[in-house]
């Protein structure tokens, strides 16, 4: 059989193209936050997890609030870790509902007339968040507030006294300040909330939902997330003293 090189190109590329839609759906596109501590934890956890599905996982690094839109607008799969109600405000977004971990909120400061986090002694200081933080959507009206994309901008605008008071999680602020080498900054006693963090997807992949609930379930009960929380946390040591 004679097969003409018309068709032979056309064969050709009826097969690429068949062979990147598999490759596609093979590949979960997952956004991260840039420039956040926490997200070695979330890569090791979702890697395990769709490694265990048979999937390859690309990861995208953006800032905060651009994160969440990428994977909002569909050019994305999968939101790596986020607080619950992500998909009350982003419509295409649905919870996987496991937790993968838990985020405290701290605040830090350089001034030494501070020393307690909460909203009420914060109304007449400077406060800067990164922005796309929902956390800070419980924060009272009326603060003065500063948006920065990235949160070690936050520990540079308290260096350069632009702002006051730098709110984030507390262990990002402590590796931050740890890591960084930054001084005479202080994490004010007590904590401004706390909240289960989950994973996102896309409802574009709506048939990933129910094999990552199974697998993430499986394990949290096998004990494994439970294991991989503990050996991050060992990884990131909270400095001898910041007070």
């Amino acid at each position: 059989m004679v097969i003409s090189s018309k068709r032979c190109t056309l064969l050709s590329a009826m097969l690429i193209g068949l062979f990147s839609a598999i490759s596609a759906a093979d590949t979960v596109r997952i956004t991260t936050i840039t420039d956040n501590p926490l997200t070695p934890l979330g890569m090791r956890i979702m890697s395990h997890a769709y490694g265990e599905l048979g999937y390859d996982v690309q990861y995208i690094e953006a800032p905060s609030a651009r994160s969440l839109e990428l994977l909002d607008s569909g050019l994305a799969d999968a939101e790596l870790g986020r607080i619950d109600g992500q998909q009350l405000e982003y419509h295409n977004l649905v919870k996987i509902p496991v937790s993968l971990t838990m985020i405290r909120i701290g605040a830090f400061t350089h001034r030494h007339d501070v020393t307690e986090a909460s909203w009420e002694s914060f109304k007449n200081l400077r406060l800067g968040v990164v922005r796309g933080s929902k956390f800070y959507n419980s924060a009272p009206s009326g603060l003065t507030t500063y948006f920065v994309d990235r949160a070690p901008q936050l520990l540079d605008l308290l260096m350069a006294n632009r702002i006051d008071v730098a709110i984030m999680e507390q262990s990002v602020g402590r590796y931050l300040i740890k890591t960084g080498g930054f001084t005479g900054i202080k994490q004010l006693q007590g904590e401004l909330g706390h909240f289960d963090v989950y994973h996102y997807i896309h409802k574009q992949r709506a048939n990933l939902i129910p094999q990552m609930t199974e697998e993430l379930s499986k394990m949290e009960h096998d004990g494994i997330l439970k294991r991989m929380r503990e050996e991050f946390d060992q990884g990131i040591q909270e400095p001898s003293s910041l007070n």
